[in-house]
This record gives structure tokens, sequence and C-alpha cells, in this order.
């Protein structure tokens, strides 16, 4: 990813796309919850 950690998984290079973005210092809104675990 964009800070060097390992993705765990199988992707099709037709699925990836390489954007350029400074991560660290931009905010991010959560558009939706998709799922939730307990405690």
């Amino acid at each position: 990813d964009l800070s060097g950690e390992e993705i765990d998984g199988y992707f099709y290079e037709e699925e990836i796309t390489l954007v350029n973005k400074n991560i660290e210092n931009e905010a991010h809104e959560i558009e939706q919850v998709l799922k939730t675990r307990g405690k």
C-alpha cells in the first residue's frame, strides 16, 4: 500500500489502480459502515 505495508490477498491486475495521494495529511470521511464486530 502507500504506507509500505504488505496487502494480503489475491488481486487481478485489472482491479489495481495506482494513485498519487498524500494520505498522511488528508482527512477521509466514512461513507458507510459495512460490517461491525463485537468486542
